[in-house]
Formats: structure tokens, sequence, C-alpha cells
């Protein structure tokens, strides 16, 4: 009986010990799909984003001006800067999204020559309000980054390296 217990834990350890085998290999591939997905999740992202804010610019611009200038009701000016390929169309528009939100005082647009798809600034006499595609960007780099940490961590685990 001794005999048959002692061969079940030899066969026990040795098919931990492959599992492990096993488990040390698939982590890096598990990592490296996790990365590639990572990777085109964020290809994708940029790609749709960057055709939406082209084509929805002004839609964006004006819930801009029309959220500030409702908070801004007194403010004697607001300054609005776009890029340039939306600036020369959306004066109008935006100063009658300020009127129809209650600001009375002016509007005036502004070409950015800097500023890229999605990017724009609500401006007044004491703040402002700031839409950076760059900031986005940072933002969503920072929180891919701490997911791939979560999967680094999880690969340890599976790989049996607790040591961080």
């Amino acid at each position: 009986l001794d005999d048959i217990a002692a061969r079940q834990v030899e066969a026990l350890q040795a098919i931990a010990r492959q599992m492990q085998l096993i488990l040390s290999r698939l982590a890096p591939e598990a990592e490296a799909l996790r990365n590639d997905c990572a990777d085109l999740a964020v290809a994708v992202g940029r790609a749709l984003a960057g055709a939406a804010l082209t084509e929805n610019g002004a839609a964006l611009a004006r819930a801009l001006v029309a959220g500030a200038a409702e908070d801004l009701r007194g403010a004697p000016r607001l300054v609005v800067r776009l890029p340039e390929p939306l600036a020369g169309s959306a004066g109008a528009v935006l100063e009658q999204a300020a009127r129809m939100a209650g600001h009375d005082g002016a509007v005036d647009v502004l070409a950015d020559p800097a500023a890229r798809p999605g990017d724009m600034a609500v401006s007044w006499d004491g703040g402002a309000i700031v839409r950076s595609s760059e900031a986005i960007e940072a933002a969503v780099e920072r929180l891919i980054a701490d997911w791939r940490a979560l999967g680094d961590l999880d690969n340890d685990t599976m790989s049996g390296d607790s040591a961080r």
C-alpha cells in the first residue's frame, strides 16, 4: 500500500512539473497576444476617433460652447480655439449655440494651426475649458499600461513567480 501511495505521489509530482513547464511556455505567448490585442485596439480606436472627430468636430465644438455659455452667461467674451479647417466654418454656428444657451457676450472663434482634429478650447476672463486629443491619448496609454501591468502580475502568478 505504501508503494502504491509513493508511486501516486511521484506521478502527481511529475504531472505538476509538466503542467508548470507548459504554463511557463504559455505565459510569454499569452502576454504577446495581450499586447498585440491592445496595440490593435489602440490603432482601430485612433482610426475611428480620427474619422469621427473629422466628421463631427463641429457638433463637438457646438456642445462644448453651449455648455460653457450656459454656465458663463455673464462673461463679456468667450474665445473659442479650433483646428484651422473647422474654425472658418464654425463661427456663426458657435455664436448661435452660445446665444441659445443664454450667453449675451461676444464669441470669438480663432484658428489654432497647432490644433489636431478634436482639439478645442473655450476661454473667458478667469478660466478655460480645454479638450486635448494629446491628453486623452496619454490617459488611454496610461490605462493600457496599467492593464498590461495587471497581465504581468497574472503571468507571474501562472508561472509560479510570486516574488513581485
